[in-house]
C-alpha cells in the first residue's frame, strides 16, 4: 500500500488506493507516484479547536478553508499571526498557507459551497449559572450552513443537535 506524507514533511499515514469520494477536487500524490482524489474541507470557527483542526487537515494534504466571523482574527491569520498558542501550530499554519492548502475567510457561503465536508468547531461556553454547554453558536452555525448549502448537496450525517437545522 502506498504511503502518504503530510505536506510539511511529518510522519506517514497509510491511505487507500481508491478515491475517497466520487467528485475530484484535489490530488494527493503518493510516494509511488499514484494519485488519489481528496476532499475539500471547510471548518467553521478559527479558535482552539477549529484552527488546530484546520491546520492539521491541511498538513495531511487536504484543501481547507477556515471560516470565522471575527474580521480581526481572519486578518491576523492571513498575516501570519496566530491568535492562540498551541505548540508547533505556527509553522504548520505558515507552511500550509504558503502551499495554498489553508485559507482563512469570513465568507461562510462561498466556503460551504466549495466544500465536500463542513465541520463545526465554534465555541460552546458554559451557560451562566448552569453546568451545561451553551450550544447557541452551534445552532447558529448550523442554520447558516443550511442557508448556504447548494441545492445539490446531499446531507450524509449530523449530530442530533444540528440535524433539524439542515
Amino acid at each position: 500500500m502506498p504511503s502518504f506524507r503530510p505536506a510539511s514533511g511529518g510522519g506517514a499515514c497509510p491511505r487507500h488506493e481508491k478515491p475517497l469520494y466520487s467528485q475530484p477536487t484535489g490530488i494527493v500524490k503518493f510516494d509511488d507516484g499514484k494519485a488519489v482524489t481528496i476532499m475539500k474541507l471547510t471548518v467553521i470557527g478559527a479558535g482552539y479547536v477549529g484552527l488546530v483542526s484546520a491546520a492539521c487537515f491541511a498538513d495531511f494534504g487536504y484543501e481547507v478553508t477556515c471560516v470565522d466571523k471575527d474580521p480581526r482574527k481572519i486578518a491576523a491569520l492571513e498575516n501570519g499571526r496566530i491568535p492562540i498558542y498551541e505548540q508547533g501550530l505556527e509553522p504548520i499554519v505558515a507552511s500550509n498557507r504558503q502551499a495554498g492548502r489553508l485559507v482563512f475567510t469570513e465568507n461562510l457561503k462561498d466556503a460551504v459551497a466549495s466544500a465536500d465536508v463542513v465541520l463545526i468547531a465554534v465555541g460552546t461556553p458554559t451557560r451562566e449559572g448552569e453546568d451545561a454547554a451553551d450550544l447557541s453558536y452551534v445552532y447558529a452555525a448550523g442554520e447558516e450552513i443550511a442557508r448556504a448549502m447548494p441545492v445539490s448537496y446531499t446531507h450524509l450525517r449530523a449530530h442530533e443537535t444540528v440535524l433539524d437545522l439542515v
